[in-house]
């Protein structure tokens, strides 16, 4: 069978017959092996494996000193000899009893004592970010903020993905930044209306409040996040893509932040399931957060991000900073997929780009602030 190729590089494979394995192929791969620990050894530092070889290195030096112990205590143990009324056999009288061994002291470099193990993509632990509301001179609050912290992922599609605007992947490093927990709310994009006397956008006549806001331009959406900063005295815009991308991933390589599988109590979208799925969006709290704690970044409502459009991502940025330059800005970038898409537009990797003064029913915002 064939399997589906998937956006993190699985790809199909044809069988083949079976190669006898002959003397001079193990040999090969023995010295190859032999080629590549020497390699790692001699070029520890710059491969970052300098603290698994000295646990390594320490571990086998406890290996030997256990032995060397165990050989110690047998040597110095006194002879045994028959008692005379029980026939059983004891130490001899006038050979003393060895000291037990002393506990090992701990060690004062962690870095010695244990080696870091990666989690898996699909294993990956909630973290506890600071979470937080910048106050507004106007009163009231800003939207809830979560705290991400520098880091690197890889960003986009494989080469065997079909999806060419996806590609080339490349390894990107983020840098630490804050971004509100879901997507912007009817209620607060009114108090930014109200304070810059703008019309309040169409709900659709499914409701504002809690609802996320639509139908605003990527005009609109920067606009907010410039009064946001007026208000605050902090940087807020919209995040980059690859920050985007950061947060949606949240420290998976899946197609999906939850995994690899479609699963319809995780988002809002065409074919999710559900009594609204399809219909409308819904409750900016109505879905789990992923492991950042981050909500609806895949359905509900498509983010406008801050970058102009690309077809592709040939001479992209390796840092998380906007691609702005050598592209149409006259077209930005919209990520996470909506209510609308199909599962496969939610894929944390998927791209869609519209003009700037698009305003759709199926189309929001998030923020970003600075440090």
């Amino acid at each position: 069978s064939i399997p589906a190729v998937t956006d993190i590089g699985q790809t199909s494979w044809e069988s083949k017959p079976r190669k006898r394995v002959n003397v001079f192929m193990l040999i090969a791969a023995l010295f190859a092996f032999a080629i590549v620990g020497v390699g790692a050894w001699f070029y520890k530092d710059q491969l970052g494996l300098e603290d698994e070889w000295q646990v390594l290195l320490q571990q086998l030096n406890m290996v030997e000193k256990a032995d060397d112990a165990q050989i110690t205590d047998k040597t110095t143990s006194p002879p045994l000899v028959n008692n005379a009324s029980t026939g059983k056999p004891v130490a001899s009288q006038g050979v003393p009893t060895p000291k037990p061994l002393e506990p090992s002291k701990p060690l004062t470099n962690p870095a010695e004592s244990l080696i870091a193990v990666a989690p898996s993509p699909r294993d990956v632990t909630a973290v506890p970010f600071r979470v937080y509301r910048n106050v507004l001179k106007d009163g009231g609050a800003s939207p809830v903020m979560i705290e991400i912290p520098e880091g690197s992922f890889t960003m986009g599609s494989s080469v065997t993905s079909n999806y060419f605007e996806e590609r080339p992947h490349r390894d990107v490093k983020v840098n630490r930044f804050a971004i509100s927990k879901h997507e912007i709310t009817f209620a607060e994009y009114e108090k930014f209306a109200k304070a810059t006397r703008r019309p309040v956008p169409e709900d659709e006549g499914w409701g504002r409040g809690s609802q996320p806001v639509i139908n605003v331009s990527w005009q609109d959406a920067a606009d907010y996040a410039a009064w946001l900063s007026e208000q605050t005295g902090h940087t807020y815009r919209l995040p980059s893509e690859s920050e985007w991308e950061y947060v949606a991933r949240a420290g998976t390589q899946a197609t999906y932040w939850w995994g690899n599988e479609p699963r319809p109590d995780y988002a809002n979208c065409h074919d999710c399931g559900g009594a609204l799925s399809g219909k409308q969006p819904v409750d900016v709290e109505n879905y789990e957060a992923n492991a950042f704690g981050i909500k609806n970044s895949a359905g509900n409502v498509a983010e406008w991000v801050q970058d102009c459009y690309h077809s592709s991502y040939e001479n992209a940025p390796l840092d998380s900073k906007a691609w702005v330059i050598d592209g149409q800005c006259d077209k930005r970038m919209v990520r996470g997929g909506s209510f609308r898409s199909t599962f496969n537009q939610l894929r944390s990797s998927a791209r869609d780009a519209f003009d700037i003064t698009t305003r759709s029913e199926a189309i929001g915002f998030r923020v970003v602030r600075e440090y």
